[in-house]
């Protein structure tokens, strides 16, 4: 698996735990890296998926 590849699908998975556990700010980062290396290989699905999960964080949310 290349690198590109590796970060989306692990991205992705890693992403919805986060999100699961209300850890939002990382969440979002990780989603992002996840997003731009799907888009890199050309991955819609998984571009359309880090969307949509990050669409549910809300901006206004502070972590402690």
């Amino acid at each position: 698996m290349q690198r590109a590849e590796g970060i989306a699908v692990v991205g992705i998975f890693l992403g919805q735990v986060l999100l699961a556990r209300g850890v939002h700010a990382q969440a979002r980062q990780v989603l992002r890296a996840c997003r731009a290396a799907a888009s890199v290989i050309g991955a819609a699905t998984i571009v359309a998926r880090a969307d949509e999960l990050m669409e549910t964080i809300d901006d206004e949310t502070e972590e402690s």
